[in-house]
């Protein structure tokens, strides 16, 4: 499972597009909104709907799965060494 985060792109129209996941019980723990204007462009979406709305804001899918791996990869690196320490 994922920790919770925020990420920031520039998309391909060079205007930043901000990427939140949120650890909770609701199937929608997405949030993507343009950075300037979060009020009138957030939507809050479940993973089903995430890739095409990455899309539509123009975000490279390639830059999105590289974050979303560096996220994973640490976090997978974090709870091996705590069970390394917890294993001592």
């Amino acid at each position: 499972m994922l920790p919770d985060f925020k990420i920031t792109f520039q998309n391909l129209d060079d205007i930043q597009v901000c990427v939140q996941y949120e650890n909770k019980i609701s199937k929608k723990n997405w949030s993507i909104w343009f950075a300037t204007h979060e009020g009138q462009s957030k939507q809050i979406l479940s993973s089903k709907h995430l890739l095409p709305t990455i899309n539509a804001f123009k975000i490279r899918e390639d830059d999105f799965i590289k974050e979303i791996a560096y996220i994973l990869l640490h976090q997978a690196e974090i709870k091996r060494n705590v069970r390394y320490l917890e294993n001592k």
